[in-house]
């Protein structure tokens, strides 16, 4: 599912601080999706666990080569800590593109972004099997729109752990959280 959301809030903010847009969203969206129970569902060897997200696994650009590499980070509830953490470890990973280890940790969630154009839907490049349960995230460069800068954001997850009635918790939660921002 693709929605709309207002970052306008958390943008100003966070370039009044000197912090990196992309983080500071996918700080804010793995804050919120860590209160929502169905979110933190996984599935290993045929049982339904409920675990917080512990890491995230992010797109990064490698310009040279003109690609993205996925980093594995630590989540933590200190933004700034967040921040310097996910920066540090794209660096040390430096061009290689994924560590395929590290991706099958459950208690991740998988986080990319457009910043290009502004899609209105998405789905990522994968081929799921029916125990893949691992939310993957992503949104659009945003645009103008009346003064408030909206970008478009895509959540995939696994239906037979999440139902619609989750996903509006989490885009009514992440948006509450968004709009509050100090």
């Amino acid at each position: 599912m693709t929605f709309p959301l207002d970052v306008t809030q958390l943008y100003q903010v966070g370039k009044a601080k000197g912090y990196r847009f992309y983080f500071l969203l996918m700080h804010q969206v793995v804050l919120t999706l860590n209160q929502i129970e169905n979110f933190r569902y996984r599935i290993e060897d045929g049982k339904v666990f409920d675990q917080p997200i512990e890491f995230v696994s992010f797109t990064d650009f490698i310009e040279a080569e003109q690609l993205f590499k996925m980093v594995f980070t630590k989540v933590d509830a200190d933004y700034l800590t967040f921040e310097k953490t996910s920066i540090t470890t794209s660096a040390k990973q430096g061009n290689l593109l994924i560590q395929m280890d590290k991706e099958m940790v459950l208690n991740t969630i998988y986080i990319t972004s457009f910043p290009w154009a502004r899609f209105t839907q998405f789905t990522h490049a994968t081929k799921l099997s029916a125990t893949d349960s691992v939310p993957r995230i992503s949104w659009s460069q945003f645009q103008e729109e009346n003064g408030k800068k909206i970008l478009n954001f895509s959540v995939e997850v696994h239906h037979g752990l999440v139902d619609g009635y989750h996903v509006g918790l989490l885009i009514n939660q992440l948006q509450k959280r968004l709009n509050e921002y100090r």
